[in-house]
């Protein structure tokens, strides 16, 4: 809940107020005192582990989603489970292997979890897997839920530096692109890592036929002549701040228009910002050094102020 002395107003980041922080400031979650819900029952933290045999390891047979926590409270649980649950049932539920959890029952554990964590503000992970011993097929699936408390967030206020990777997203007929799986993130992952070597914060990444997809893991938004545009998305990952925020442009009475988006149009705009569970409304300062954007522009400034509004009135505070 609300720490001593803290404004319950000031647990919701619009990334505008406060600076990121270094997550090397926190302990590795890899060792760590505490609890999770793991197949249906609290369990200490560090005893949760995972064989190197299991199937979800080798074969990328796993699923998970994110949730914030804002002064005690988890927001947006019932879309958040409901998305991981399609995930889960989709990717590892097979004639060998059947979900044994229904989406009351994981938002339950989601509340569990983060009380017994004491989660102020914060951040959780829910992650399913295939396993059982077996390399061929799995005949078990795992389930954790995990809530820590960590910082309002890792991207800077001031804006974020983007590259564009070499890499693209996948055909939509090839995997499942709507899902937070292995598959998704393995590409965009390494090309962030590689990014953050030459001084940049973060990938642009292109859909497979080369238009303007999102970065490793947040959607894409740019403004330009008062309107809003954000890539279709017809092959990667849609979320739910993406969501919320195209509604929240629209009742500040901004045109938003989802359509396919060249690179070029992205060097072209006014302002560029990204969005996500993680990065809220992150600004982007620069792309590549083809496009410098400045200061924080207004509209993604209202935009900022907008979904503040909307997490606040959401969360009663």
């Amino acid at each position: 809940m609300i720490k001593k002395g803290e404004s319950a107003m000031s647990s919701v980041n619009d990334n505008k107020d406060q600076p990121s922080v270094p997550a090397s400031l926190f302990p590795p979650l890899n060792d760590r005192v505490g609890w999770m819900w793991h197949d249906g029952k609290i369990v200490p933290w560090n005893s949760v582990t995972l064989h190197v045999s299991e199937y979800g390891f080798h074969h990328g047979q796993i699923v998970w989603d994110g949730i914030r926590v804002y002064g005690g409270q988890a927001h947006q649980v019932r879309e958040h489970i409901d998305r991981f649950y399609t995930a889960a049932t989709t990717v590892i539920d097979r004639n060998e292997v059947d979900f044994p959890f229904s989406k009351e029952a994981l938002e339950e554990a989601v509340f569990e979890t983060v009380k017994i964590q004491k989660v102020n503000n914060g951040y959780i992970r829910p992650v399913s897997w295939g396993g059982g011993g077996r390399l061929d097929i799995p005949n078990a699936v795992h389930t954790a839920i995990m809530a820590w408390e960590t910082p309002a967030s890792f991207y800077k206020a001031e804006g974020i530096k983007l590259v564009t990777s070499k890499w693209r997203r996948y055909h939509p007929d090839t995997y499942h692109c709507f899902f937070k799986t292995p598959g998704m993130y393995t590409i965009a992952i390494s090309e962030k890592q590689d990014a953050k070597t030459k001084g940049y914060d973060d990938i642009l990444m292109l859909s497979w036929d080369g238009y303007v997809a999102d970065t490793s893991s947040s959607n894409i938004f740019l403004a330009k002549d008062g309107i809003l545009y954000t890539p279709l998305t017809d092959s990667f990952f849609s979320g739910l701040t993406r969501k919320d925020v195209i509604a929240c442009a629209q009742e500040q009475g901004i045109e938003v228009r989802e359509k396919k988006i060249s690179p070029q149009e992205l060097f072209d705009a006014a302002e560029v910002f990204v969005t996500g569970t993680l990065a809220g409304i992150t600004p982007v300062r620069e792309i590549a050094g083809k496009a410098k954007y400045g200061p924080v522009g207004p509209i993604t400034q209202q935009i900022q102020t907008a979904y503040t509004t909307l997490l606040k009135a959401r969360l009663g505070i």
